[in-house]
């Protein structure tokens, strides 16, 4: 009897042992090294290096077939675009003329007023339609100027007229300074001769009636891309006016004088 229990907590002993925790998976988990062959390590290399290869020889043929199919690409600098007629002749106007030399000076003017907007000085102008006159802009206001001291034109006569005419110095106009400056005039075939007989008409010593015809016949030729210019129009202006007296007249010219250089210094 004692011998069989002795047997019975052997046995129990043993299958005790043979049990598996059942947590042992979970918490101690045995890893599994992974292992890559030799073969397949070549394949996926060879697989890539083929892939490069066939992308790189794709690229060249889009790039050589988009070259040749452009046709901006395909011209040479020894098939240059034909010139047509047309963009000869048009070449030919374009080209520029000689520069006209203007000299500019300083000069003594008579001011008749000073005007914020073009417009009240036109307006002032109109009034004064006995008295010669030109509209000059001047860093934004408006000057009306009559006349400049020339080295013909006395100026006891000059004010003597205006004084006739109901203006007093220093109230109804002012000697002031006027500078013009020097500058190189560009000239095109269209406008080099005009431009260069009119700079010839401010060297003159005196502005006589001859000097006077010469201007009208000088703008009666004016070219088309001065016939907006507003000095061109003033000075048509001054040549149609009709003068009373020897004085008036003098004022006249010395006016046409003061916009020819205007003219000139705007061009």
């Amino acid at each position: 009897m004692e011998e069989r229990k002795k047997v019975k907590v052997a046995i129990q002993q043993q299958n005790k042992q043979s049990e598996k925790n059942p947590y042992e998976k979970v918490l101690t988990p045995k890893s599994k090294k992974k292992t890559i062959s030799k073969l397949s390590l070549w394949t996926v290399l060879k697989s890539a290096f083929f892939a490069l290869i066939v992308g790189a020889v794709f690229g060249i043929g889009m790039l050589i077939f988009l070259d040749i199919s452009n046709p901006a690409t395909t011209q040479t600098q020894e098939d240059p675009t034909p010139v047509t007629a047309d963009d000869e002749d048009s070449t030919e106007n374009n080209s520029d003329g000689e520069s006209i030399q203007y000299s500019g000076g300083s000069y003594e003017v008579f001011q008749l007023g000073v005007f914020s907007t073009e417009e009240n000085a036109s307006a002032f102008q109109t009034s004064l339609n006995n008295i010669p006159s030109v509209v000059v802009p001047n860093e934004d206001q408006f000057y009306l100027l009559t006349g400049i001291l020339h080295e013909s034109v006395d100026e006891s006569v000059i004010e003597s007229h205006l004084q006739s005419k109901g203006l007093d110095k220093n109230d109804g106009y002012y000697l002031t300074s006027w500078s013009f400056e020097e500058k190189t005039v560009s000239a095109n075939e269209d406008n080099e001769t005009w431009l260069d007989e009119g700079r010839s008409l401010l060297d003159v010593s005196d502005l006589n009636g001859e000097w006077e015809e010469e201007l009208t016949s000088w703008l009666g030729n004016y070219p088309q891309s001065m016939e907006d210019h507003q000095y061109v129009n003033e000075l048509i202006n001054l040549t149609t006016r009709e003068t009373d007296g020897d004085s008036n007249a003098l004022l006249n010219r010395a006016t046409m004088y003061l916009t020819l250089n205007l003219l000139f210094e705007s061009i």
